[in-house]
């Protein structure tokens, strides 16, 4: 713990911004770097992490806590194709979390789960459309059934919070 003080701050030298003016764009390993943070009570959050090159993107959101020194962060690293028609080569959720002084990173197994229950319940509905058994994507039968569906969400949802 850090007793109720704000730490390590020092780990950022004061001079910084010059240091970073002095490096040339063919410096840095990306060619963007973006997002916004909001800072609470000592937390910062971004929802909006931007990382892009041409051998590597990524996109996150998490928080760090200053008061703790404690980092939650999430991110989606991908790989791009080298052709812009082909998709892209590799998309992996990975996840840092532990304290600013010993970051732990390694895959988010809860996002990979949920893109793995995802893309199986994709390929259930289609089996079923297949078969008969479900209406046509678009049809109007079809989409009565995702409103009846989109209510037993809003309604889970609602218990959810409660």
């Amino acid at each position: 713990g850090s007793g109720g003080k704000i730490q390590n701050f020092q780990r950022i030298p004061a001079d910084a911004p010059a240091q970073l003016l002095q490096y040339r764009q063919n410096d840095y390993p990306f060619d963007t770097l973006g997002g916004s943070f909001k800072a609470d009570n000592g937390v910062i959050r971004n929802d909006d992490l931007a990382i892009r090159s041409p051998r590597l993107n990524a996109d996150g959101q998490g928080a760090v806590n200053l008061w703790s020194d404690h980092i939650d962060y999430r991110l989606v690293v991908t790989i791009p194709s080298s052709d812009p028609n082909k998709p892209d080569k590799l998309t992996l959720p990975l996840r840092a979390t532990g304290y600013l002084d010993d970051i732990k990173y390694g895959p988010d197994l809860e996002a990979i789960g949920k893109s793995a229950a995802k893309e199986a319940a994709k390929d259930v509905v289609e089996k079923l459309r297949e078969e008969g058994k479900l209406p046509p994507k678009g049809s109007e039968e079809a989409k009565q059934l995702e409103e009846r569906v989109q209510g037993v969400k809003d309604l889970l949802q609602g218990l959810k919070k409660k």
